[in-house]
This record gives structure tokens, C-alpha cells and sequence, in this order.
């Protein structure tokens, strides 16, 4: 069991590069163009190591903020990438499965009390609930705004990559000052930049009929 969790551990840290690096790039390049959509993809899929050899990892040596953590940041970034294949917001089971996946790790971080875990767990609330009236908007036929999908697409992903940066905070810099400083820290720096890139990329947007798309 040692040896396994050892080569989970290895994949687990080359995919937490990949992720951190890929978030970077896809950050700082122009949205949209070729570099973004490359360093998008390898941002992507590194979180996917990271949360599913999380799983294991956490099953040989438990670690609930580890395990958390990493159901957390899957939600994101599936709900991220998700809005890019369903601009329309219409409901799937996909969509539904992933906003289940999130309402859980949601609620087990907030029972937690962990000051960091409560923090991501009331961001995961949040996000649920407006994934909920999103959807029940569009499945009455309401009227939503066309970059609502936009607006996810940044968000989760942006909420993938402060989750990655805490996880990494927290193995490798605990030390570096006061352990509420240092793990909130992401939080701190990612959210003013999240607010200022959703304004600029999304600005004045058209109102628009949900539909298939």
C-alpha cells in the first residue's frame, strides 16, 4: 500500500505543477487566443490528476482537509469547463451531477470547522445556489444573460486555481508566517482579480432566451 501511495503521490505532484503552471499561463494570456486554450487545457487536466489521485491518497494515509480539497476544486473545474460546452445553461444530467458534487463537499467543509475548509465551504454554497437558480431559470424559459456561461467559465476556474494554490500553500509554506495568513492567502489575492477580469470580460452583456447550444 506504501509503494501505491507513493506513485499516486509522485502523479499527484507533477499534476499540481502542471495545474499551478497551465492556471498561470491561461491567466496572463490573452482570453481566448491559442495559448489561452492550450495552457486552459493543461490547467484543466492537471486538476484532474490532482483530485482523483487525491482519492486513493487520502484511503492509505486519511487526510480530510486533503480529501476535501480536492472534491472541492473537482467541482470547479468541471463546472468551469462545463460552461464552455453548455453556454445555453441548459440543465444535464451532467450539470446536475456536478452541482450534487458540489453542494456535498460544500456542506462536509462547513461541518468541519476549519477556518480555511468553512471559507471554501461557504464559496461552494454560494456557487451552488446560483448554479440552482440558474437552472431552474432556464428550465422555466426565463430570460438570462447571454454571458452567463462567461461568468462560470471564470469563476470556477479561478476558484480551481485559488483551491490548487491553498493545497500547495499548505504542504509546502505553513512556516512561512501565520497558518490563517498563509492558507487564505490564494483567497486573498485571487478573488480582487476574479471581481476585476469578471467586470472587464463580461461587461454590459445582451439578455437572452435560454436555449440548446
Amino acid at each position: 500500500m506504501e509503494t501505491l501511495h507513493q506513485s499516486m503521490l509522485v502523479v499527484h505532484i507533477l499534476s499540481g505543477a502542471a495545474a499551478l503552471i497551465g492556471g498561470a499561463l491561461a491567466m496572463t494570456a490573452r482570453k481566448g487566443g491559442g495559448t489561452h486554450r492550450i495552457a486552459g487545457r493543461v490547467f484543466f487536466f492537471g486538476m484532474l490528476g490532482v483530485s482523483f489521485t487525491a482519492v486513493p491518497m487520502t484511503l492509505i494515509h486519511p487526510s480530510t482537509f486533503l480529501l476535501l480539497i480536492a472534491g472541492f476544486s473537482l467541482y470547479q473545474v468541471l463546472n468551469g469547463e462545463r460552461a464552455l460546452r453548455n453556454k445555453a445553461q441548459r440543465p444535464q444530467w451532467k450539470d446536475w451531477t456536478i452541482t450534487g458534487l458540489g453542494a456535498i463537499s460544500g456542506v462536509a467543509m462547513l461541518t468541519t470547522g476549519n477556518v480555511v475548509l468553512m471559507v471554501f465551504g461557504g464559496i461552494a454554497a454560494v456557487n451552488v445556489t446560483v448554479d440552482l437558480r440558474t437552472y431552474v431559470s432556464v428550465l422555466r424559459g426565463r430570460r438570462v444573460p447571454g454571458n452567463t456561461w462567461l461568468r462560470k467559465h471564470i469563476g470556477h476556474m479561478m476558484g480551481g486555481y485559488i483551491a490548487a494554490s491553498t493545497a500547495f500553500l499548505v504542504q509546502n509554506a505553513s512556516g512561512l508566517g501565520p497558518w490563517w495568513l498563509v492558507w487564505l492567502a490564494p483567497t486573498f489575492i485571487g478573488v480582487p482579480l476574479l471581481v476585476m477580469w469578471t467586470r472587464r470580460f463580461t461587461r454590459r452583456p445582451p439578455a437572452v432566451t435560454a436555449q440548446n447550444g
